[in-house]
Parts: C-alpha cells; structure tokens; sequence
C-alpha cells in the first residue's frame, strides 16, 4: 500500500513539473519592444509562457493597489522605482537572498537595502 501512495505522488509530480507554467505580468512601459524582448529570453530559457497585460502610466499604481487590497495581483510587475515606498500596500514579497548574484560587488550592495 504504501510503495503504490510513494509511485503515485512520484508519477504525479513528475506530470506536473513537465506541465507549461504561466505567469502573468503586469507593466506601463509604452515602448513594448523592451517587455516583448525581455519575455521572449525568458521563455527560450524557462519554458514558462508570460500573459502580458499593459497599463496606461496614470493607471498601473491604482491597479496594483486595488489588486493588493482585493485579491488580484499577477505573479508579476514591473513598475517604477518610486513605486517601491508603497511595498506595504501592494503587498510586494521579498526578493530571495538566494536569487542575488553572488558576484556584485559589497559597494553595489550597500547602495540598496530592503527591510
């Protein structure tokens, strides 16, 4: 009984990490060559399919907000730097120590921090 529950959750994790991932992404660039470039590597290198979905610059702050407060927020964002004051409101997670390059210098690091 159990050797079949082991075989069976082997079988089903292995259907379910060669299953297509999707994310989606939200941004406000006007220029989608920059975003449409930046999705293509990714795809090649991850095999995981991006949904892209453009907001108007006024628009984007207003949607993340509404999206952390009810519930709707994509896997993604892009949106500017001055967004970042409000990571409480949109309920941003951390980046992963792990996901840093081991490689930046200490003085590139000093230069940002995150609480």
């Amino acid at each position: 009984m159990f050797r079949n529950i082991v075989l069976l959750l082997c079988m089903f994790f292995s259907v379910a990490s060669k299953a297509e991932q999707n994310l989606t992404l939200w941004y406000s660039h006007q220029d989608n060559s920059f975003i449409n470039l930046l999705v293509d590597e990714f795809k090649k290198e991850n095999n995981i399919n991006i949904s892209l979905v453009q907001f108007d610059p006024e628009k984007i702050k207003a949607e993340i907000l509404l999206g952390a407060q009810y519930g709707g927020l994509p896997d993604l964002v892009i949106f500017p730097s001055d967004f970042v004051g409000l990571h409480r409101l949109m309920k941003l997670s951390r980046i992963p120590e792990d996901w840093f390059l081991s490689d930046i210098s200490p003085s590139a690091k000093s230069t940002a921090f995150a609480d």
